[in-house]
């Protein structure tokens, strides 16, 4: 029994092995006959190798942007470039080797070597860290909009560098606000006309420094309730004298027209068409010799009684230009008169 149960281990051996032992691997084992007792364990002593990968930088260490740096793979076993993959983030570069001449920061990443064709069997991954000076440097405003005198402002300075920037510099017309290094942040309280400029920030660290665009600070003047007040009393008082200047000149052009009895300016423009004068009758005194006295017409008694009545009537004679009025004067005696009693 213990014969058939060594022909099936070596058996299933010869069907195993062939697929673990390749042009690169190796198992080795010792010829020794074991003899096994059914659903008993026995182990097999052996020993093997496998191709170990890894992935070096040179020139080794901190890299900088700009620097020229090759990527290689290693392996402990006997492989053929051809054989072997670079990956970047998990992703088949199809080339043993990179080369870069003046690295950017671009190229940062993780990257491994694999197995052509298998890229499961892979290396652990090293993270290639590019480091560079600060860049894209900008300044923002907080709040936006208008600055009103007596408000607070803050400044924030933004930029990319690896490592993070370690200090900020702050200037305003191109001179430093402090000698100090200070943050990000740069906040200006009770804000004046004095306040007013360009300022800029500069980032550091320790390859590099990188300064922003500036901006331009304008502090408006305050405007004080007093102020306000004044004004909105000046508006209405304007209003007021308008107002009443415009109702005193339409009143006295009513009454310069209402105060024209019998239309005296329209005649003067278009002549007189009738005047009537009457008289009151004064009560006469009998005389004696009323009636007796030859007065032919009844005048002298017309003349005791008074006027019964007088009427007086123009015509109006047709208007000349102006150019002949000035030319010619009026003739008054195209102007008659008739007289009842």
């Amino acid at each position: 029994m213990g014969v058939r149960y060594t022909l099936h281990f070596w058996t299933l051996a010869l069907v195993i092995l062939p697929g673990v032992l390749g042009d690169n691997w190796g198992v080795w084992y010792s010829k020794t006959e074991i003899c096994a007792v059914r659903e008993s364990t026995e182990t097999i002593r052996c020993r093997y190798t496998y191709p170990e990968l890894t992935v070096n930088t040179n020139p080794p260490g901190r890299i900088k942007e700009g620097d020229n740096v090759n990527l290689t793979c290693d392996t402990t076993c006997k492989l053929n470039q051809s054989e072997i993959t670079l990956l970047k983030n998990k992703q088949d570069l199809g080339l043993p080797s990179l080369q870069f001449n003046s690295i950017s920061y671009q190229n940062s990443g993780n990257y491994s070597c694999a197995l052509k064709g298998n890229i499961t069997i892979s290396s652990k991954q090293m993270i290639l860290d590019v480091q560079y000076p600060p860049k894209s440097t900008s300044v923002s405003v907080s709040p936006s909009g208008e600055i009103v005198e007596g408000s607070s402002v803050t400044l924030t300075c933004s930029s990319d560098a690896n490592p993070r920037v370690q200090s900020y510099t702050w200037f305003k017309e191109n001179r430093a606000v402090s000698s100090k290094r200070l943050k990000e942040t740069y906040t200006i309280s009770n804000m004046s006309s004095e306040d007013s400029g360009r300022y800029h920030c500069q980032a550091q660290n320790e390859h590099g420094v990188d300064n922003s665009t500036a901006v331009a600070l304008t502090v408006a003047a305050k405007h004080s309730a007093q102020l306000i007040i004044a004004l909105a009393l000046g508006i209405i008082l304007i209003v007021l004298v308008v107002a009443v200047m415009t109702i005193v000149y339409f009143k006295r052009k009513s009454e310069g027209q209402s105060g024209d009895p019998g239309g005296i300016k329209q005649a003067e423009e278009e002549g007189v068409s009738y005047a009537s004068i009457q008289f009151k009758k004064k009560p006469a005194k009998r005389r004696k010799s009323e009636g007796q006295s030859g007065d032919p017409g009844g005048i002298k008694q017309a003349e005791e009684e008074g006027v019964n009545y007088a009427s007086i009537q123009f015509k109006k004679k047709p208007a000349k230009s102006s150019a002949q009025q000035q030319e010619q004067p009026m003739d008054d005696s195209n102007i008659y008169s008739t007289l009842k009693n």
